[in-house]
């Protein structure tokens, strides 16, 4: 319960704060794409349940629903190039933090089919569902997400020890350090 109320407290706050922002990201995002400003994707969560995640079109339209983790997808616009750099695409998850499919830190969202692949090469994986995914997470401050090198299985490891060390502490710490990879990128 304590971590929910810091999720939302968190939330709202950066939100607050950072709304003139993101008004600025989906304003040029209109101007110079187009629509859809926003890019949604059926992810996996907590207990298995799907929802819809929230993120700014890094894109350009027609690319469709499929995400591909390099560095040089000829997909990706210029702004996104910028926003994934700084990680600005995932401002909108914090709205997923107030509906309450996301935590501010937790394990990753996956994909379905993601999901389905993980679920068949890697035993411990359905620890995975018992928190609620999170825009950041061990994984994500110890990993580039851009290495295909056994990635499924590092980001699972750090999901799992996050699953068993989870506090408010440890959230904090994640949050400093996803704050200080961000700002020294």
């Amino acid at each position: 319960m304590k971590k929910r109320i810091f999720d939302i407290v968190f939330s709202l706050v950066f939100i607050v704060l950072c709304l003139p922002l993101m008004f600025l990201i989906a304003f040029c995002i209109l101007i110079f794409y187009g629509r859809p400003i926003i890019f949604k994707q059926e992810r996996v969560g907590i207990h298995e349940q799907t929802f819809i995640i929230y993120k700014f079109r890094t894109m350009i339209n027609g690319s469709g629903n499929k995400a591909v983790k390099t560095k040089t997808d000829p997909r990706v616009t210029k702004l996104g190039y910028w926003l994934r750099h700084y990680k600005l695409d995932e401002l909108p998850q914090f709205f997923n933090v107030l509906k309450g499919n996301m935590g501010l830190v937790g394990p990753r969202p996956h994909t379905i089919i993601t999901n389905k692949k993980f679920k068949k090469e890697l035993p411990d994986y359905l620890i995975h569902y018992r928190a609620l995914p999170g825009i950041t997470g061990l994984s994500q401050i110890h990993i580039d997400s851009f290495d295909y090198d056994g990635w499924g299985e590092k980001a699972i490891k750090y999901d799992l020890e996050y699953i068993n060390q989870m506090s408010i502490w440890l959230d904090i710490k994640i949050i400093l350090r996803t704050i200080l990879f961000i700002v020294t990128k």
